[in-house]
């Protein structure tokens, strides 16, 4: 058990040294690239006032993610969607007396937000501009729906991650037998847990739960909570989910042999065993084949989850779960056909 332990934390070491490492090179290559992609997505000479139909992306590009992300949507929508010129603004430090003529419904505008920040922005301004949110978690996003739906606020989107339900199957992919699923909630994603009780019923699983405080130690309850046939289902809310604490819930998963599940991939980069996700540059090639009806129709301003997929598997901690044998391909091809299961039932009642 020392030795496994030890295995561990030395793995948990080279991860940190090699996800700084990465971050560091994408950050340098990802900003070089966006300042080169940028260099057609400007505003016209005659400013922002006088600005008219025009597709606009917002954004504030802090962090790696936003910034890879950003370099991709606007490659995939080149300089032009549909008579929609685009433009692209760092939003950053813009006053909202500067962006409100953008986000008068009148221009005929249209907006892409990247990130949460960039939405509370857009949506400050109190105007009815379609707004389709990117990289904005469901809770988070859901949230602002609401509470903008009394202004007239037309927002849609696609959610980060993917969603509980795919997580669900994917445990049940990884494990037929698979009984209970632990998450753990905040003040914010608390609110959601009716709709995570349905889906785990649906999917004839016990949902146990946790509500975090600030003083709330998750490695402990997760220790003493959880048992055989069952996995710890990873929520896209990094308050309680930081490195940190994803690493201190790994020694736990490993002594009770537990899989972790996560719904991003640096989720399995730093401690869970699987994730399902959407790639960054599969979500900028689906945001371009919607934006075009979601700015000039009423179909499609809803948020919803991508439609495409993929799973990532930190292969050394699956050997350390015993999971040894473990295929991407066939686990895809499982959750396919548990979700048509679903569908199926759904349809006849």
């Amino acid at each position: 058990m020392r030795k496994a332990n030890a295995g561990l934390l030395k793995m948990l070491l080279l991860k940190k040294i090699y996800f700084f490492c990465s971050n560091f090179i994408l950050v340098v290559c990802s900003s070089s690239s966006l300042l080169l992609a940028q260099g057609n997505l400007s505003l016209p000479a005659d400013g922002l006032n006088k600005v008219n139909k025009q597709l606009f992306i917002f954004h504030n590009s802090t962090d790696v993610a936003k910034s890879i992300f950003l370099k991709h949507l606007t490659n995939e929508l080149g300089g032009n969607v549909d008579a929609y010129p685009i433009s692209s603004l760092d939003i950053t430090n813009m006053p909202l007396s500067d962006l409100s003529p953008l986000t008068e419904s009148s221009a005929n505008n249209c907006i892409i937000t990247v990130g949460s920040d960039a939405l509370k922005k857009a949506v400050a301004t109190r105007n009815k501009i379609p707004i389709f949110s990117t990289l904005v978690s469901k809770h988070s996003l859901d949230r602002i729906i609401q509470n903008y739906q009394r202004f007239g606020s037309k927002i849609g989107g696609i959610y980060y991650e993917q969603s509980f339900n795919r997580q669900l199957l994917l445990a049940k992919a990884i494990d037929p037998e698979i009984e209970s699923a632990l998450i753990f909630l905040n003040r914010q994603t608390r609110y959601q847990l009716g709709d995570y009780k349905n889906v785990a019923l649906n999917n004839a699983i016990k949902l146990k739960f946790y509500l975090l405080t600030p003083q709330a130690s998750p490695q402990g309850y997760f220790a003493k909570n959880t048992t055989k046939k069952a996995a710890l289902i990873l929520i896209n809310e990094p308050v309680h989910h930081d490195v940190q604490d994803l690493q201190s819930l790994l020694i736990t998963s490993y002594n009770k042999q537990v899989p972790m599940i996560g719904n991003k991939k640096t989720d399995s980069i730093h401690a869970a065993m699987v994730s399902i996700y959407t790639p960054l540059n599969t979500l900028a090639k689906e945001v371009s084949r919607k934006i075009t009806d979601f700015c000039q129709t009423n179909k499609s301003r809803i948020a919803s989850f991508s439609e495409d997929y993929q799973i990532e598997i930190n292969q050394q901690i699956a050997d350390y779960l015993n999971y040894k044998n473990i295929d991407k391909q066939k686990l895809l091809a499982d959750i396919l056909r548990l979700e048509k299961q679903q569908q199926e039932m759904l349809n006849n009642g």
